[in-house]
């Protein structure tokens, strides 16, 4: 059981599931121009692969990279998670919340790591962010996601629960038990050794749940275009004199609103030669 449950092969199979995953996004869409949210998830789990193949080395690089590099990568792949979410829906970052977490769990990271070396006290911090930002990805499902698109996303909903809840446990596991992590944490109990069980469990059905999230907005978009398409088909009532058309509502529209509001057609105004020779006409050559 203990080797089934070492450390060290964890971080490096979990590693290794987050460059999959990686993967899925990157083919997923992420050199298209119309993709942000899927290249913040792509960088995610890019970035939480590097972290969790630099924290299997700890023991064989310096504890800079393999604890405090390690760490802060896997709160940038965190921060990631949300900001992804919000580029979905099309809302405001809060960058200043996330540099914030980002710097504040860097220092921290040094100074349980070189001036006062305490592992528990890292698990506390890693734990506490992954929880935190996991509740917020649920918040922002809730309040942004869903409110615009009317998209119901409960296994991406239950998965970020079961991480954030997960979270909160081991932090109080940490706190009443924290002397089983010992002071390396290669050698910590089997509790924290589940961790990453529990990411990978819980990262697939979160990858799962936003690739099912990016790919109904698709098949929204592609359903409004057609129906725009369809309002650009067929006869339309148009005067003969103005040349406005009447859209559905019986109200007149100039033929370029109109065709702006049911298409992505832009206008640029000018003149053609005959109006230049109706309308500019100076009055010496008449």
């Amino acid at each position: 059981m203990n080797e089934f449950l070492d450390i060290r092969t964890l971080a490096f199979t979990t590693g290794l599931v987050y460059l999959v995953l990686t993967v899925n996004f990157y083919t997923a869409g992420f050199r298209k121009p119309s993709t942000q949210s899927l290249r913040y998830w792509t960088l995610s789990y890019f970035v939480s692969f590097l972290s969790f193949l630099l924290n299997s080395l700890q023991g064989h690089l310096p504890d800079l990279w393999t604890v405090v590099i390690a760490n802060t990568a896997i709160v940038l792949g965190t921060i990631f998670i949300p900001r992804g979410l919000l580029a979905f829906s099309n809302d405001r970052q809060n960058n200043s919340l996330d540099i914030l977490t980002a710097v504040s769990s860097f220092g921290l990271l040094i100074l349980f790591s070189s001036f006062y070396p305490n592992v528990a006290a890292r698990i506390i911090i890693m734990s506490l962010v992954t929880g935190l930002y996991a509740a917020r990805s649920v918040y922002i499902l809730n309040r942004n996601t869903e409110r615009k698109y009317s998209f119901s996303s409960p296994l991406l909903k239950g998965s970020f629960y079961f991480i954030a809840v997960f979270a909160l446990f081991r932090i109080l596991y940490t706190l009443f038990m924290g002397g089983e992590t010992g002071a390396n944490f290669m050698h910590a109990g089997a509790v924290h050794a589940v961790t990453f069980l529990v990411l990978i469990l819980g990262h697939i059905f979160i990858s799962s749940g936003l690739l099912a999230l990016s790919s109904r907005r698709i098949e929204s978009h592609l359903n409004r275009a057609k129906d725009a398409i369809k309002k650009l088909e067929g006869l339309l009532p148009i005067c003969a004199g103005c040349k406005k058309i009447r859209d559905d509502g019986g109200y007149w529209n100039q033929l370029e609103v109109y065709i702006s509001e049911h298409s992505e057609a832009e206008f640029s105004h000018g003149l053609c030669p005959d109006c230049v020779e109706k309308y500019l006409k100076l009055p010496e050559d008449e």
